[in-house]
């Protein structure tokens, strides 16, 4: 990432600002900022910026504004739709907030918790486990991404079923907007309903309106009791059967219900040797599930009693009960070593859909059909969330196919999988937002008043089309086109 002659003078500005330790332009010192966590994409800033401080932030989007840059706001660099990603190295910097991570305070009293943007998610979470309180938010990138980039996309994760998503435990937010105003909404009040709620409009729009520096968060009482189970059924539509069983047998107390296809146990199993297949017989379909309680609740009974109602009602097949802490994190192991497993592996389709819960099983056969039709060489990987009818369809493409070949079935793939997901009334983005890759699907399908009404707050915040162009909204000057 050499400097072109052009750039010195903006370099030196935002040196000037920062300080040159903070300016990042060397490639040893940029890899980590530039390669997104699939590997997918590979940056080209003309800097990274590690600012220290809000009056920091706010000083280097006024430069940019007045400069012409564009600017890239950047949390842990974990997203997976290309929200970070940056091909313009002569007028786009890259904003890492690693150096806002400080947490601020907690307040046990009222259940909340102020944190800067740049807090590792597993960092606040601990923080206030330690405080004998839970910080819900939780995904399989939770070590490496920041708060501030998971508010930012509106992350998901594991525990939405119970807890709801990222933008559910939020109670207010501090932002720096992209003339260097800084909005201050950082509250603990659980109900203020004076007017507009502001800081909406920084939740899930992917640092396109302006930077999140600091939050303040719900925290809820910590889990004292858990049980966590392994189950095997026939089907899918057995696991969603089984899923309206637990739902209402367990109510609130179910704060997690995974699917996962026998194809992902044999990936996971073989990325991780360390890990051992939970049964001792192979099945199509299994259920990774937990319910917990914060008070002295029998959840072993109540967990037991619904198991043996779902075994006289065929609904599940076998499976296994954790005898502790240890044997639970041993079966939730399983389901981060797929993911990792795919990660490891080259170019390929990933999906993140949601569907009624209920039109679950209709999603994944009319999908698997698809594959099997025009791609039947792809290994699918059908998986997710499925309390909230979030599914991961992914599919491996044979080794033996070239990249060029694979770019081409993956769009192939990908436009038919999304014609199945319109048909039933389903969302191309659950919880991994729409960044760079996901725009164009994402603008072909929203609705001409809703469109209109985003692109004109874009234009009243973000006049000169500063924060993260390309990302969500279209650059600037070119909504009008079709994309």
């Amino acid at each position: 990432m050499n400097s072109k002659p052009s750039s010195l003078p903006v370099l030196d500005g935002l040196r000037a600002i920062l300080g040159s330790k903070y300016i990042l332009t060397d490639r040893e010192q940029t890899a980590s900022f530039v390669r997104d966590w699939s590997g997918d994409y590979i940056s080209a800033p003309l800097c990274i910026a590690l600012p220290g401080s809000v009056d920091e932030i706010s000083a280097l989007l006024r430069f940019c504004a007045e400069n012409e840059l564009h600017v890239v706001p950047q949390g842990g660099n974990t997203g997976l739709v290309a929200g970070c990603h940056v091909t313009d190295s002569e007028r786009t910097i890259i904003i890492n907030l690693k150096r806002l991570n400080r947490i601020k305070s907690i307040d046990a009293a009222n259940y909340t918790m102020e944190v800067e943007a740049g807090c590792i998610v597993q960092d606040v979470r601990e923080h206030a486990e330690v405080n004998k309180l839970l910080f819900p938010l939780s995904f399989g990138a939770q070590g490496s991404a920041q708060i501030g980039g998971a508010l930012a996309t509106n992350a998901g994760g594991l525990n939405v079923l119970r807890y709801g998503m990222a933008r559910d435990l939020v109670l207010g937010v501090e932002v720096v907007l992209p003339d260097g105003q800084v909005l201050d909404t950082l509250s603990n009040l659980r109900k203020d309903n004076r007017g507009l709620d502001l800081k909406q409009l920084f939740l899930g729009t992917e640092g396109t309106l302006g930077m999140i520096t600091a939050a303040s968060l719900k925290l809820f009482p910590q889990i004292t009791n858990q049980e966590t189970a392994f189950v095997a059924m026939k089907d899918v539509a057995s696991a969603v059967e089984f899923y309206q069983l637990a739902r209402g047998h367990c109510s609130d107390l179910l704060t997690a219900f995974e699917l996962i296809p026998r194809a992902c146990v044999e990936l996971a199993v073989g990325h991780q040797t360390s890990l051992r297949d939970p049964l001792a017989s192979p099945y199509p379909v299994y259920v990774l599930f937990e319910i917990a309680s914060s008070g002295p609740l029998d959840l072993r009974d109540l967990i037991e009693t619904m198991l043996e109602l779902a075994i006289e009602n065929n609904i599940i097949l076998d499976g296994t009960m954790a005898e502790s802490g240890q044997q639970a994190n041993a079966l939730w192991a399983i389901r981060e070593a797929m993911v990792e497993a795919q990660a490891s592996y080259r170019r390929h389709l990933r999906t993140d859909i949601s569907v009624p819960v209920s039109d679950i099983p209709k999603f994944i056969d009319r999908a698997k059909a698809l594959l099997a039709k025009i791609a039947p060489q792809w290994t699918p990987l059908a998986y997710g969330h499925i309390g909230d009818g979030n599914v991961h369809f992914n599919a491996l493409p044979p080794g033996d196919l070239a990249d060029g070949e694979i770019e081409i079935g993956i769009k192939k793939i990908l436009a038919e999988i999304y014609s199945i997901v319109d048909e039933l009334n389903g969302s191309i983005s659950a919880e991994h937002g729409i960044g760079r890759s996901r725009r164009e699907a994402f603008a072909s399908r929203q609705q001409p008043v809703a469109g209109s009404l985003s692109q004109t707050i874009k234009e009243i915040l973000d006049p000169g089309g500063i924060l993260n162009p390309g990302c969500l909204y279209p650059p600037l000057g070119a909504h009008r086109q079709t994309p």
